[in-house]
């Protein structure tokens, strides 16, 4: 195909002819779509990326790392360039190798609930964030239309995309940033408490105590982070209220001075935060390690734009699916703490889950009916 394409017609020939590629859209930006030449993205960890890419980072910590380099850019938007359709070679299958999870059941869900809450009780455990993954049917050409579709319905969350051989192809739109570096500035955020938005008070007071327990506990993780990396000047924002779509939560910023700080390392000691993990982290990694059935992957991980000598903004892989033919695998977490109601933790998933189950529902074709 020649010519200027649509960003629908780019990402459908993405994908259809297997790229590594990546596109995605800063909250109120412009959208920008990635192509690597080698299918292959070789792993690596963060210390040793020295060159402009989008990386794909793991939840796991101590996982290697992918990152998708530009070697094509296309930009779309008032006065953007849009170029012709790439020409490169197919890319390989995927490798993942990975079967499809068994999808959470409520009361395996809300056992670990339980069970998480006796380990706060004796002491060991403060909160821990328990995923669980949902499966929903996958119509052919959904994954270009539901990035299409994000674009319009979250304006203030990464929405992004990308397919490597090595992860497969994961959808998301996050509204929680990870951090910012640009000059000697770093931004980064607390983002934890959910309340739908008709449920959600606009004033912080009016939020119940286990959720802004939940923000606390995060706040100050990432306040310690940044003291532990050797961040200078650090200003903590007052807590506030945000919304995505139907969600709302709770957010804490921070800004802070970098000077001599490595990048790498304060990235490290960020993540995972108690948002997506729990705390204390290695009482929660074990915990989730030993609960859930289904491999986290690229969810409650780490991807976005990493630009040693320019900008570079990371946003926590949240909100998010992986493609697996015609099914998709929808992850969705709840932090869990002592004051937590397990029925109502399993009711968050559900809500958060919701931002592309709905959808992919409504894209499914309705059964025929039969008349006898």
């Amino acid at each position: 195909m020649s010519g200027k394409p649509t960003p629908t017609e780019l990402l459908s020939h993405c994908l259809e002819r297997g790229y590594t590629f990546v596109a995605f859209r800063h909250p109120h930006a412009t959208l920008r779509v990635w192509v690597q030449r080698e299918a292959d993205c070789r792993p690596q960890a963060l210390g040793n990326i020295s060159h402009k890419c989008f990386l794909l980072a793991p939840f796991q910590p101590d996982a290697p790392i992918h990152a998708v380099q530009p070697d094509e850019e296309w930009e779309f938007g008032p006065g953007a360039l849009v170029l012709s359709l790439p020409r490169l070679p197919n890319g390989p299958s995927s490798t993942i190798g990975q079967q499809l999870p068994e999808p959470t059941e409520r009361n395996t869900f809300e056992r670990s609930v339980r069970e998480a809450q006796t380990l706060m009780e004796e002491g060991p455990l403060e909160k821990v964030v328990l995923s669980r993954a949902l499966l929903a049917g996958l119509p052919e050409g959904a994954v270009a239309h539901l990035f299409m579709e994000a674009l319009t319905v979250h304006p203030e969350t990464l929405v992004a995309l990308a397919h490597t051989p090595a992860t497969g192809t994961w959808l998301g739109a996050s509204p929680e940033r990870l951090i910012s570096f640009e000059n000697e500035l770093v931004r980064t955020e607390a983002v934890a408490g959910t309340r739908s938005v008709d449920q959600g008070p606009v004033e912080l007071e009016a939020w119940g105590e286990k959720e802004r327990h939940e923000q606390a506990v995060v706040a100050q993780a990432v306040e310690q982070a940044l003291m532990a990396s050797g961040a200078r000047s650090i200003h903590q924002h007052p807590a506030e209220v945000i919304t995505q779509g139907r969600l709302a939560h709770l957010r804490t910023r921070f800004t802070a001075e970098l000077s001599t700080v490595d990048r790498a390392r304060l990235v490290a000691h960020l993540h995972p935060t108690p948002a997506v993990c729990g705390s204390p982290r290695e009482k929660a990694l074990a915990f989730i390690a030993s609960h859930e059935a289904h491999p986290r992957g690229l969810y409650a991980g780490y991807w976005g734009v990493w630009d040693p000598a320019g900008r570079t903004e990371l946003f926590v892989n949240i909100r998010c699916l992986q493609a697996h033919g015609e099914k998709a695998v929808v992850y969705a977490g709840a932090g869990i703490t002592a004051g937590s109601d397990p029925g109502m933790e399993w009711l968050e998933t559900s809500r958060k889950a919701a931002i592309w189950s709905g959808p992919l529902n409504k894209l499914m074709p309705s059964p025929t009916s039969s008349h006898t």
